[in-house]
């Protein structure tokens, strides 16, 4: 079932590659979306795939990555739109 979800991590992981490591591992699940900083020094992404790929995408979000400590990630589920055409780095 194709979901879209809206996620936020929190951790040290602006500074370390995270961007390019979230573009990177949503080629290998065929996620599509955007990721980008923010002020807030969150990480903050848009995508849509498959619900269990981007169930274990997030999980690798929070442990794969070897200089980011995530603490934290929060997940919004929302329908799935089809709007998304690549994965990009904001």
């Amino acid at each position: 079932m194709k979901v879209r979800a809206h996620i936020k991590v929190y951790g040290d992981v602006q500074g370390v590659g995270y961007r390019y490591f979230a573009k990177r591992l949503a080629s290998q699940y065929g996620i599509l979306g955007w990721v980008k900083n923010n002020i807030d020094g969150s990480v903050e992404l848009d995508i849509e795939g498959e619900k269990k790929d981007i169930e274990e995408y997030t999980k690798k979000l929070k442990t794969d990555h070897p200089w980011a400590t995530v603490t934290n990630i929060e997940i919004e589920w929302l329908n799935y739109s089809g709007i998304f055409s690549n994965f990009f780095i904001k």
